[in-house]
């Protein structure tokens, strides 16, 4: 977590480090805080409901492709909450899952 904290955050903060200011911003009038909204829905939409979601779907894409390439399919840990069948080492499930895991953070940051 740290790791994307620091990957997503600094790269906005440096940006913003090295923007140019504005020459004429104290002379504008203050924003209508009641027309000219920072944040509306159809950016909370896009942001969230367009991107959010296809980030997530690759993002797990990734992590179970990965959990596939080791020999567990996908239908060994769907709705199993740790009862695997006895063909499957649940030591083994445990530690691709955690290898898995990482990937599916490392692919969120990326994208």
């Amino acid at each position: 977590m740290i790791i994307i904290c620091c990957l997503t955050d600094c790269a906005a903060a440096i940006t913003l480090a090295y923007e140019k200011p504005e020459a004429d911003l104290m002379l504008r009038p203050p924003r209508n805080i009641k027309k000219d909204r920072l944040v509306d829905t159809k950016l909370i939409f896009h942001a969230y409901f367009f991107f959010g979601l296809y980030q997530c779907f690759l993002s797990f894409t990734m992590a179970f492709w990965y959990m596939q390439r080791k020999g567990i399919p996908f239908t060994a840990m769907w709705l199993k909450f740790g009862n695997y069948d006895p063909q499957y080492d649940a030591d083994y499930i445990n530690e691709t899952a955690n290898t898995a895991s990482s990937i599916y953070f490392v692919t969120l940051v990326i994208m």
